[in-house]
């Protein structure tokens, strides 16, 4: 967890070069959309959907 104390510390310094919303990866902490569905599935032990939203 200290590494990301230090990388908010980070960005918090460099707040005002950043658009409002910014892509900020941590190596290691990406995960797609179906990695998101087989973990939930995993954890539940039941079949979920995944639809777009309706927007």
């Amino acid at each position: 967890m200290h590494e990301w104390g230090r990388a908010a510390v980070k960005l918090a310094e460099k707040r005002t070069e950043l658009a409002m919303f910014e892509d900020v990866p941590f190596l290691g902490h990406a995960f797609t959309t179906a990695d998101l569905h087989r973990c939930i599935e995993g954890r539940t032990g039941r079949p979920i959907k995944i639809t777009q939203f309706a927007w």
